[in-house]
Formats: structure tokens, sequence, C-alpha cells
């Protein structure tokens, strides 16, 4: 059943997209985790235990909440469990909206729109989208496509998948222990976004919560190059020279993961990714990844939406079927 329930959930998610409501479980946890800090941050007292606070009981209080409900759920019907469950992953697998916010950027970039599309591009990108011209548009929304596609669709279904399958074999509710395990890497992800920084407040602060989000994206980073291959393959990129890409640059990147996606992307559509990029006013030197021109047309980034989008269909149908299997 739980096959079946990602299942629906992802088709409800390319027909009616990621559901605008107030209290959607991502808004909610950087709120509780806004909270928390407010109360557990230091300065020089003890940074590194308190940030460990901060994310062991971010992701407690979620998972106890989230166990909560569809206990309560399960008792006045099963079935409004089970709806939960759909609910929980349709809210964490934004693929439509993720899309079509790529989409909304391109858009205006076609129409000349510059400053429209830095706008819209800083809503789903950490750098300082203001002093980017066309060519860094573009270039930052292919590596916003390759690491969301491991951040937020890849890295979700396989810890879903995971605690499903543990629930399984330990004869638990599957289906409560796999969006539990989703939510608690969802959580950690939000942790890491809002405070898993290198700088002077959150270098020992943030840094138990971008250590764990590294170690839950290690696996799912590393399987990425398999299906963004199958996509990339499916729809006549260059795949072989994606894995060269891969194996050459794949650890070029300050984090441990966030590179294997993107070097294989780049190789596959002939493009370098990378570079010196502006965050929060200072310039980072970054290496660039893969072989061949960092300033490309609009073109480029149609062909990473479809290869993206095509090897989340194959995530799915992977995830299905191990579920089916295994439950």
């Amino acid at each position: 059943m739980s096959g079946l329930f990602l299942l629906v959930a992802f088709v409800l998610d390319l027909i009616i997209g990621d559901p605008r409501v107030r209290y959607h479980p991502v808004r909610l946890m950087g709120g509780l985790i806004g909270f928390l800090e407010r109360g557990l941050f230091k300065e020089g007292k003890n940074q590194f235990l308190r940030g460990i606070g901060l994310g062991l009981g971010s992701i407690s209080m979620v998972l106890i909440l989230n166990t909560a409900i569809y206990k309560a759920f399960g008792l006045i019907h099963p079935l409004l469990s089970k709806l939960w469950t759909i609910l929980i992953i349709l809210m964490l697998i934004a693929v439509k909206d993720l899309m079509e916010h790529v989409m909304g950027v391109v858009k205006r970039v076609e129409r000349g729109e510059l400053l429209g599309a830095r706008e819209a591009l800083s809503l789903i990108v950490g750098r300082d989208t203001k002093v980017l011209e066309q060519h860094g548009i573009l270039r930052a929304l292919i590596e916003t496509l390759s690491e969301n596609f491991v951040d937020g669709i890849l890295s979700p279904i396989f810890w879903f998948c995971g605690g499903a399958l543990l629930g399984e074999f330990m004869g638990l509710d599957h289906n409560l222990l796999g969006i539990n395990m989703m939510l608690l890497y969802k959580v950690t992800n939000t942790l890491d976004s809002m405070v898993g920084y290198r700088n002077e407040r959150y270098e020992r602060f943030g840094k138990f919560s971008a250590k764990l989000d590294d170690l839950l994206n290690f696996i799912p980073a590393r399987l990425s190059p398999v299906f963004l291959l199958l996509g990339a393959h499916t729809c006549s990129f260059d795949w072989r020279k994606g894995l060269s890409v891969l194996r050459r640059d794949r650890l070029k990147h300050q984090s441990p993961n966030s590179a294997h996606a993107e070097s294989f992307v780049a190789g596959a559509l002939g493009i370098s990714l990378g570079g010196p990029t502006v965050y929060e006013g200072q310039l980072k030197e970054r290496a660039f990844i893969g072989d061949g021109p960092s300033q490309f047309g609009i073109e480029k980034v149609y062909g990473a939406i479809l290869m993206i989008f095509v090897s989340t269909l194959f995530v799915i149908g992977s995830a299905f079927f191990a579920l089916w299997i295994g439950t």
C-alpha cells in the first residue's frame, strides 16, 4: 500500500501542485526551528551543544506531533490515516512547483525581464541574484534543478521507502514509519537551510544540522546519477559524457554531496556549472564543473528540466516497485 500512496501523491502533485495552505508542514518546521533557535542560541556559550539541542528538539517535536495525528486519525477511521499519509507525501515532494518556478524565471528571461527574473530566482537559490546577468541566471537555474533533484525529490522518497521497508521488516506500521523518516529528512534539510552556514553566527551552532543533512543525503546523492543516466539516455542527452564528468568533478564542491547530480547534468548537457558566485555580498571562489561553456542559451535549461522530470519518473517507478515487492 505504501507504494500506491506514493504514486497517488505524485500524481496529485502533478495535477494540483503543492497545496497552498497556511499550516504547511515545511512552513511549520521553519517556524518551529526559528522559535527554538531564539531560545537556544547564546553567543559563545556551548554553541555546538546548543545546536545539537536545536536539531534533536526540532526533529523530536515534529515526529511526535506527526505520530499523534496519524494515530488519532487511525482511531477515528483507518481511511483518515491513509489520507494523512498521502497528504504528507504530497506536501514534501513539490515537483510541479519546482518546475513551474523554474519555468517562470525562464519565461521572464525570454521576455528580457531580467529584474523580474532575478527576483523570482531569489526565492529558490541562496546566492545574491541582483548581480546576475542572463547567463548567470540560467546557470543558477540548472544548478538548483540538479540540487533539488536530490534534496527535494530523491532524498525524501528514498527515506520514505527506507522507513516503509524497515517498518515492514520489523512488523511495525510501515506507512507511519515511512512518513516519519520522510519528515526526519525534511526537518534536517530545513535546519541546514536555516542554520547550516559557515559564518560567524552558525559555524558551530549549525554544525550538527549541516553534518546530519550531509549524512542523510550521502546515499541519495550517489544514487542520483543512476536515475539521471536513465533520464539522459531516454531524452537522448550525452549520458557517456555525463558519467565522464561525474567521475572527475563529483567532489568539486564544498558540500560532499552537491556536485554528484550537478556534474552529471553538466556533462550530459555539454556545459559548465559552478564558478565564482556571490553569497551575502561576498565573492566565493567555486570550481567550474564540466567541460562546456559556462555561458549558454535557454535551450539548455529546457533540456535540464526535461532530464530532471524524466529522471523523477524513474525514481517514482523504482520506489513503487521496491515498495510493492517489499510491503
